[in-house]
């Protein structure tokens, strides 16, 4: 999966000041999510949740969205923290039993 330069600094930091600094974060979300949903309107699009334990995004869910390409290339669209876990989500594709907080 990959972010681009220009979606981070165009679309996710103005979008979500919150996020500034967080790109360890987001990483984290990505390699260790504690839920991940196929979206429900998109086949091609994953929901990635991770809870935050500490730092500016404390007690919040971290959600990251990915594109697949035909080729299963994964693209980062968006992430922002968000009080709701997977409501209104599509299939639950992968949960895990012993999540950890950063």
């Amino acid at each position: 999966m990959s972010l681009s330069e220009q979606r981070w600094r165009e679309h996710i930091e103005p979008g979500h000041p919150e996020l500034r600094g967080q790109l360890g974060e987001i990483a984290e979300t990505l390699s260790a999510p504690h839920f991940v949903y196929q979206d429900k309107d998109a086949p091609d699009t994953e929901l990635y949740y991770r809870v935050v334990g500490a730092g500016r995004l404390r007690n919040l869910t971290l959600k990251v969205v990915v594109r697949f390409d035909e080729g299963g290339r994964g693209e980062v669209i968006t992430a922002y923290p968000t009080s709701r876990l997977g409501t209104h989500e599509g299939e639950l594709l992968w949960v895990c039993l012993r999540p950890t907080r950063t």
